[in-house]
C-alpha cells in the first residue's frame, strides 16, 4: 500500500524468519503478498529453482510473470546461467536470455546463491527495456553486501571471507561450499553457529 510496486521478485522462501514467522507456509503467503500487490500492468519474477517459488509461479496469473534459474530442464526460463565458475577472484558465468542471446559476466560475488539473486535484477532490468548487453558492466560493479560472503583482503596473504551477518541451514551450506572452491592454502572455518530459526 505504501510503494505501489509494478515488478516483484520472490529469490527463495526458506526457513531464514522462522522465528518471526513460525512456519514456512506463513513465510510463503507473507512473501506472496508482493506478488499480490502487483497490478495488471506489473510482472512478477520468479527463483524457478526454488520449489515454493515455482508453485507460485506456477499459480500466478494477474500479472506477466519471469522466471530465472540454474535448472534449465523444464524450458520455460527468461534467464539462465551456463559455465559458471566460482574462485578467490569471484563469480563467472554467462547469462543466456531465452531468445538465444549471451553475454559473459564477472563480479567479486562469491557463492552460487548469488548467481540467481543476480539473474533476478536481469530479469526485472529486461522487462523495463534494458537491454541485455548492458547488464554486465552492471553486474560487474555490484558491491559485495557486509558480512555476506564478503571477500576481504588485507594484503597480508590471508584471505577471510566474512559471512558473519546471520545463517541458516541453506547459507551455511553456501559458505562451506565457497570455502571449498579455494583449492590454495589452508582453510579455517570459524562459526558460532545459527540463530533465529526457531
Amino acid at each position: 500500500d505504501f510503494v505501489h510496486p509494478t515488478i516483484g521478485i520472490l529469490t527463495a522462501i526458506g526457513p531464514q524468519h522462522l522465528e518471526r514467522f513460525k512456519t514456512i507456509d506463513n513465510i510463503q503467503v507473507t512473501k506472496y503478498e508482493l506478488i499480490e500487490a502487483l497490478p495488471a500492468s506489473g510482472v512478477a519474477i520468479f527463483n524457478n529453482d526454488d520449489p515454493r517459488c515455482h508453485a507460485l509461479a506456477n499459480r500466478t496469473t494477474h500479472v506477466r510473470v519471469m522466471r530465472y534459474g540454474l535448472q534449465t530442464s523444464e524450458q520455460n526460463l527468461d534467464l539462465w546461467a551456463e559455465h559458471i565458475a566460482m574462485g578467490p577472484e569471484g563469480l563467472s558465468f554467462t547469462m543466456v536470455s531465452q531468445d538465444g542471446r549471451r553475454i559473459a559476466v564477472r563480479t567479486i560475488l562469491l557463492g552460487h546463491h548469488n548467481v540467481l539473486n543476480i539473474l533476478g535484477a536481469p530479469c526485472a532490468a529486461l522487462a523495463i527495456g534494458v537491454p541485455l548487453a548492458d547488464l554486465a558492466q552492471a553486474i560487474q560493479e555490484l558491491p559485495p553486501v557486509p558480512h555476506r560472503l564478503q571477500l576481504l583482503d588485507n594484503g597480508s596473504g590471508v584471505t577471510v571471507i566474512d559471512d558473519s551477518y546471520n545463517s541458516n541451514p541453506i547459507g551455511a551450506t553456501e559458505a562451506l561450499e565457497v570455502l571449498g572452491s579455494f583449492t590454495t592454502g589452508q582453510r579455517i572455518l570459524v562459526t558460532p553457529g545459527m540463530i533465529e530459526l526457531g
